[in-house]
């Protein structure tokens, strides 16, 4: 078996398992059971469970957040983003309920390193700290509402929330 296949399998049977039953409780052994793979394909793949919720959010998420937004287009672009985000949802609710969000942010930082690098928007060294923070923040609050907003609404809370207002008055 392909190892991109089995990592796959193994994925699904994590997913599969945090309907049934708490993270904690999942071992290696039932993911193994369930995706219908051996445990040495398993630890070809993986070192740990832990492994598969980073895999799956690099392979998947990642690539959904880590686009090139342009001023031009940035309400279109964010909602792009969103609506893939929602396409997602099965997967980011049930890594809410074991409260696996927090992964999120590694994520996230990844992708601010690599935006704020390529345009550099900015000179400051905490700046893609506070937008990956930021952003993560936002989008785990969205999912932890169950996906309340259309991707469409959100976006332009998203953008909203970017309006920084006048700071003069603040002492």
């Amino acid at each position: 078996m392909k190892t991109k296949y089995a990592a796959s399998y193994f994925t699904e049977a994590l997913f599969e398992l945090l309907r049934e039953k708490h993270y904690e409780e999942i071992s290696i052994v039932d993911i193994v059971r369930k995706s219908g793979c051996s445990k040495a394909s398993f630890y070809r793949n993986f070192s740990s469970k832990d492994q598969i919720i980073d895999n799956y959010l690099m392979t998947n998420i990642y690539p959904i957040i880590n686009r090139n937004l342009t001023k031009d287009h940035l309400k279109q672009e964010l909602t792009m983003m969103f609506s893939e985000l929602f396409r997602s949802r099965q997967q980011l609710s049930l890594l809410d309920k074991a409260n696996l969000l927090n992964r999120l942010d590694k994520v996230f930082l990844i992708s601010s390193i690599a935006e704020i690098n390529t345009h550099n928007p900015t000179n400051t060294k905490y700046a893609p700290y506070y937008y990956a923070g930021a952003t993560s923040s936002f989008i785990k609050a969205w999912i932890s509402f169950d996906f309340a907003e259309s991707a469409e609404e959100v976006a332009g809370i998203f953008l909203e929330s970017l309006i920084i207002p006048d700071t003069h008055d603040i002492k």
